[in-house]
């Protein structure tokens, strides 16, 4: 066979497969035409390529799953306990949201309209702004984790978390909490052991009782 005829033969080989792999992809919710993942499948000569295979193994799983690999993975990293905590916190929000609608979360639908939903039970719940930023600072956390891990896994997840308006709630800002005069008073006569505490005492009673700070920041 002459050259140039191998060479469309083996083109037009190529071509069938390419469609073959976009026909597999359409099958799809949400089809994801990657041109690297079509390379793969073309050189692994696999009916399915490997990211169908990762969909087959995602395509039922909530955000409770990917909360529970993400803390596993938290952990396997020797993440302190207080910051795990947090994260388990939050899961057992988004399971206690899901109960109340009677419908588990997915990856796919976490978008704007989803995050109205949120806010809606949260806010009924009874928590407070502060508990509903922190709540959106972790599930973001985790969002991240996986977008950045979507095309690998074959993770279906908008990038509308990253938006502004998807993060609801307030920051809380801790007051000062000062001392009184009796409480100075019995830091004033206590002695530490260590020379240098006790002028680190004294100077921070010096600015308390003259309130030497607030006329250095009016100069």
């Amino acid at each position: 066979m002459p050259g140039y005829e191998l060479k469309n033969l083996r083109i037009k080989n190529l071509q069938s497969q390419v469609n073959k792999y976009i026909s597999e992809q359409l099958q799809w919710h949400r089809p994801e035409i990657n041109q690297q993942i079509c390379i793969e499948y073309l050189n692994s000569g696999k009916v399915i390529p490997q990211s169908i295979e990762f969909r087959l193994n995602n395509q039922n799983r909530v955000s409770d799953d990917y909360f529970t690999e993400y803390i596993k993975y938290r952990r396997d990293n020797n993440t302190p306990y207080g910051t795990l905590k947090e994260f388990i916190t939050c899961k057992n929000r988004l399971k206690e949201f899901d109960t109340k609608r009677k419908k588990q979360t997915v990856f796919e639908d976490i978008n704007l309209s989803w995050s109205d939903i949120f806010e809606a039970h949260l806010n009924a719940a009874g928590y407070k702004q502060g508990t509903i930023e922190k709540t959106y600072t972790i599930l973001k956390t985790v969002l991240y984790h996986f977008y950045e891990r979507r095309k690998s896994n074959g993770i279906n997840l908008s990038d509308e978390f990253t938006f502004k308006s998807f993060k609801r709630g307030k920051k809380s800002i801790n007051k000062a909490n000062g001392l009184n005069k009796q409480q100075l008073d019995a830091l004033a006569e206590y002695c530490f052991e260590l020379g240098h505490l006790n002028k680190i005492k004294d100077r921070f009673l010096w600015q308390c009782f003259t309130d030497f700070d607030s006329e250095m920041r009016l100069q």
